[in-house]
Formats: structure tokens, sequence, C-alpha cells
């Protein structure tokens, strides 16, 4: 329909720029739904800048953390470029935020889209977390482990239930029960290591394990349907 519009001209600018807006709202990571409506979605926004984004376009773009400036830098130079600021992290502790971008100068609209990469070095520890998870390497310690090419090397996966995680209503403990039902915990191996099937297929025979699994050659994923309170 936006194509259609910006093709009638005089007349249907302000459809084509609801059109637009609309398609902004349906954006989910740089996708609109299926490969063919992206597409078309990407040529009716490309059409609506060329045609109707004409004017000066604006001098400085500036992002706001909570109402306060973070960094101005330059618009993008033009369609399909980017406008990277870096390093957000400073500026914004956990918790929620409030994010702005406001340009300044020119008399151009400046349509765009925004999209947030975060990493962490651990994820967040749920309070209400019923089970906890230690992993360790070698002899344990907090000195490095050297491994040699071909060398084995021993991976301790601990897999515990948090205290007070088998209680029942009102906080009356009850050991009559399964503190928890299916577990999974999902082990990452350090660079350079690969499981041993063998060893995997040991522990589930002695009852370690009820099941395991392989993914993406460095992750090891456990399986317990149940872990009995002790």
């Amino acid at each position: 329909a936006v194509l259609a519009w910006l093709k009638a001209g005089t007349g249907m600018e302000s459809a084509a720029r609801a059109g637009v807006e609309w398609l902004a709202t349906k954006n989910t990571g740089g996708r609109f739904g299926s490969t063919q409506a992206t597409v078309l979605a990407l040529k009716a926004i490309i059409a609506y800048e060329t045609i109707l984004g004409s004017g000066e376009r604006p001098e400085e773009v500036t992002l706001f953390v909570d109402g306060v400036a973070f960094a101005t830098k330059p618009p993008p130079a033009g369609l399909g470029t980017m406008l990277i600021f870096d390093d957000v992290a400073p500026a914004a502790a956990p918790g929620k935020h409030n994010l702005q971008l406001v340009a300044r100068g020119g008399t151009a609209a400046l349509p765009y889209t925004a999209t947030l990469t975060y990493r962490a070095d651990l994820p967040p520890t749920c309070p209400s977390r019923r089970l906890s998870l230690e992993t360790r390497v070698g002899s344990g310690g907090e000195q490095p482990v050297e491994v040699g090419e071909g060398e084995t090397v021993e991976v301790v996966v601990k897999v515990a239930r948090v205290e007070g995680s088998n209680e029942g209503e009102g906080g009356a403990v009850v050991a009559d029960r399964p503190a928890l039902g299916m577990t999974v915990a999902v082990v990452g191996l350090p660079g350079g290591l690969e499981p041993r099937f063998d060893r995997l297929a040991e522990l589930r025979r002695e009852g370690q394990i009820d099941w395991f699994e392989l993914r993406g050659g460095n992750e090891v994923v456990l399986y317990w349907r149940y872990l009995k309170v002790r």
C-alpha cells in the first residue's frame, strides 16, 4: 500500500507516512515477519525515504539515558548505514531505564529502528532460585589449570538444592516428596575441551544423571527426572 501511495504522488503523503509509521511498529529484530514481508517492507521504507525524505538532514543526534545526555554524534550518512553508541553500560545500572534519541537541526525527519546489544560475564542470579550450580576444572582452587594437547582433564559439576527449597506451605519442611521435578543443567566447557561421550554414558548407567545431550560442540546438557530430598 505504501508503494502505491508513493507512486500516486500528491495528496497521498500523509497516508504513506502513516503506513511507514505502522511498519515501524511491526519490526522485530530488523525483520517484518517472513522473508518476503521483510523485503517488501524495506522496499517501502527506502522508497519513502527517497521520495519524501527530502529536506535538510539533522545536524546531530543525541542519546539520552534517563533524561541525561550520554553522547552526541552526526546522523548516518545515508540509507544502510548505522549510528552506533558504544558502551552505554556506565550510564545504566541494573534495572529499568528510559532511552531517547533526539535529532537537532535540519527539517527532514529521521526514521530509525533501534537495537540494544549487551553482554554479561555471568547471568544474574534469581533470588527465588531452587538450585545452585557449581563447576570446577581439574583439582579445583583458583589457580589456572594447564592441560596439554590430547590430555584428559576432569570437569566437576555440582548441582545442589538451595536451602529451604523443599519447604511446603507456611514454611513446613516436606521431606517425603521430591524437592524438585525435572531438572536441567546446561554446562559450558572451556574452549579447546571436548566432552567424552563414554564417560557421560557411564554416569547415566550409574544413575548419576538420567539423560544427557551434547549441544554446539562445547555444551553438555544434563537431565534429572527429579532431585530427591536428602
